[in-house]
């Protein structure tokens, strides 16, 4: 079970491969605040993050099938994470492919002290959590607005690696917001969808390494890793987060094209403002798009 299988890693503080082994804090301690909850598969470890951050009974189903490795004591925040998903999904509707340890999938709940209007960018500053500890790793990635972590592949062209989901959910507590951040994370997996993917497995040429331990490896740190952003949020960490986010994003300084939904707007890429809406420098001046999607070929190698 993967719940045995995490619980045994972390026990024996294993290490498989030193492009994975960056952190001292590794082999360390768990580093976990919150309780985490392992399913070996779900639907999709957002509906279910949403499913107990609402207090919404869980089916028996669900109940069984969940376990708590670490306990936070006396913190209301939890992860989910689990080998597989049946209905992972995207941004915009789009599936997000979730085979048995071919990712990462977790989600990460916790309730704001903050009203809502407070968290605007908390994916765009996930990502550079994201993008902070691929570069541990030494492996290069670039953040493409709004939500995605791509890289480019061995062959040419670019692939994606990561993707985002953020969604805020109703709680009892007045001026609190609940937030569920969604994480996919491809590992060892090149799902056939509308947009190219790439691996870690590829990136980091991690050889012959036991890939079951290197993706229970990545599976803790991933949990740390959000665990700690978690804590840093909740902390008004916010925006030093999203300071940092042109750093190395795909098309900084460039003439680029957005896709509202409505219209393209062209114009130079200068960055976001401190809510996370992407800044274009047009010929009529200044523009910040709140939502829409970079036009982006894929395909191009530069």
């Amino acid at each position: 079970m993967f719940k045995d299988e995490l619980e045994s890693f972390l026990a024996e503080n294993r290490v498989v491969h030193s492009a994975v082994k960056q952190r001292t804090h590794f082999s360390e301690h768990s580093g976990i605040s919150g309780r985490v909850f392992v399913f070996d598969t779900l639907t999709s470890t957002m509906d279910i993050a949403r499913e107990i951050l609402t207090n919404i009974s869980l089916s028996e189903e669900v109940d069984a099938a969940a376990s708590s490795v670490i306990s936070g004591e006396g913190s209301s925040s939890f992860l989910v994470i689990s080998r597989e998903q049946t209905s992972g999904r995207g941004t915009k509707g789009r599936v997000w492919a979730s085979p048995a340890a071919g990712g990462v999938y977790l989600s990460a709940a916790w309730e704001i002290p903050y009203p809502i209007w407070q968290l605007q960018g908390i994916s765009l500053a996930a990502g550079v959590m994201i993008r902070d500890y691929l570069e541990s790793l030494r492996v290069k990635v670039q953040l493409k607005w709004p939500n995605d972590v791509i890289a480019r592949k061995a062959g040419g062209g670019w692939g994606k690696l990561s993707g985002l989901l953020f969604e805020t959910v109703p709680v009892a507590r007045e001026d609190h917001t609940g937030i569920i951040l969604g994480l996919g994370f491809n590992v060892d997996q090149l799902p056939n969808t509308e947009i190219p993917a790439v691996s870690l497995t590829e990136l980091a040429q991690l050889g012959v390494a036991d890939k079951n331990e290197i993706y229970l490896q990545l599976s803790l740190d991933l949990l740390r890793e959000t665990d700690n952003f978690m804590r840093c949020v909740s902390s008004g960490h916010l925006h030093d987060y999203l300071a940092r986010w042109h750093e190395g994003a795909w098309g900084y300084g460039d003439l680029t094209t957005i896709n509202t939904g409505r219209e393209k707007k062209t114009g130079v890429l200068k960055g976001i403002s401190k809510h996370g809406a992407l800044l274009l420098e047009s010929e009529s001046g200044e523009l910040e798009i709140i939502s829409g999607e970079l036009e982006f070929s894929y395909v191009a190698g530069d």
